[in-house]
């Protein structure tokens, strides 16, 4: 489906400045691992670290984009223990790959270069992924091989998708406009009057009730700001985030709320929201993003990214750290977390 765009205001307002010291390169502990982190090696390829630990798939990604993960009830989970789903784009062709317990799928769909796809799982099986195709415009995609398009996304930008149950799901993308848009088979709010940075993607996960959902984004101030369901605009947070860069976002299951993964204006992984981390004084690559999961107990989180010596790190329910040396991630790109 194809439905013009509006040219709505963006927000005014400046932004939050928070001291500008770059973080030390953080030091290592280990723990205990209940995910999956998929990201594109510094050698191009699809690599995952986590409970299969693979490393090398040696299935090349195409450059300056990330793959996406999520949790699949798949039908051959003995091939892939973790039920972990990957989506990313090829390289050379640029399709859309679809990697996980049914094995792999090209769909032949060209991804725009520079930009990202991401997926998540319907709570009864399946899943759907999001994605900017080559011509612009925002593609989902169900593992069935049903596609609807969207509208169109503002250049070198990524949608974010959320599954709900039975086969509905909810998409936010930064339009042509400058503007927040969610969009799906579960609401079809369309553009939202809150403007965001250029050049940035916006994050949503469905509430823990499963009948809303929660988006993340950087505003065109530079502060972090959310946007609910049901709400008439969206929430400051006051908090800088690192121009260029985009949050995460996941909801926690016992009720509480939804919590936030971002690089701050500082260089440093911040994490707010239910559980107010704040600064884990952690230093980020520049201009990478984070991705967040809940935890297996449903009130806590991990959170993966790209450390500032160019590896993977994971924090939070598991305080695994550092990943191995030769775990480095490719220039322009981010980690994807996912567990089941």
């Amino acid at each position: 489906m194809f439905r013009k765009k509006r040219a709505l205001a963006g927000v005014s307002a400046m932004m939050l400045a928070v001291g500008l010291a770059w973080a030390a390169a953080p030091q290592a502990r280990a723990g205990t691992v209940f995910y999956e982190v998929a990201f594109q090696a510094s050698n191009t390829d699809l690599a995952q670290v986590g409970v299969e630990n693979h490393g090398d798939w040696n299935l090349q990604v195409m450059s300056g984009s990330s793959p996406a993960t999520t949790f699949d009830q798949g039908n051959n989970l003995s091939d892939r223990p973790s039920g972990i789903e990957v989506a990313y784009a090829q390289a050379g062709t640029g399709d859309l790959i679809t990697f996980g317990p049914d094995g792999l799928t090209n769909t032949g769909i060209p991804v725009q270069p520079g930009t990202s796809p991401s997926i998540s799982g319907f709570e009864d099986g399946g899943y759907v992924v999001a994605f900017q195709e080559a011509g612009g415009e925002v593609v989902t995609l169900i593992d069935d091989g049903f596609e609807t398009d969207w509208g169109v996304a503002a250049s070198g930008t990524s949608p974010s998708v959320t599954a709900f149950e039975f086969g509905t799901y909810e998409v936010a993308f930064q339009t042509t406009f400058g503007n927040l848009e969610t969009t799906g088979t579960f609401d079809n709010h369309g553009a939202w009057a809150l403007g965001m940075m250029a050049g940035t993607s916006p994050a949503v996960t469905t509430n823990a009730n499963g009948n809303g959902y929660e988006v993340a984004f950087e505003a065109n101030t530079g502060n972090l700001w959310t946007a609910a369901f049901g709400a008439s605009g969206g929430t400051n947070m006051n908090l800088g985030m690192m121009r260029g860069t985009s949050p995460a976002i996941t909801d926690q299951a016992d009720g509480v709320g939804y919590e936030i993964a971002f690089q701050a204006n500082t260089g440093d992984l911040w994490t707010v929201g239910a559980d107010n981390h704040d600064n884990w004084k952690l230093g980020m690559m520049a201009g990478t993003n984070p991705s967040i999961i809940i935890g297996p107990g449903g009130d806590q989180y991990e959170v993966a990214f790209e450390a500032n010596t160019g590896q993977v790190w994971t924090v939070g329910e598991d305080d695994h750290d550092a990943w191995t040396a030769d775990n480095a991630v490719a220039s322009g790109t981010s980690p994807s977390i996912g567990a089941g």
